[in-house]
């Protein structure tokens, strides 16, 4: 099984947190650089 990881792609940081969902597909906020 593979598992990817998300970043952001303002700043390639990879501690994002949840922030909703739009059409069924969830949307995530970088807390570095918000």
């Amino acid at each position: 099984m593979l598992q990817t990881t998300l970043t952001c792609g303002k700043c390639s940081s990879a501690d994002l947190r949840k922030n909703g969902s739009r059409h069924g597909q969830p949307k995530y906020q970088c807390k570095a650089c918000r």
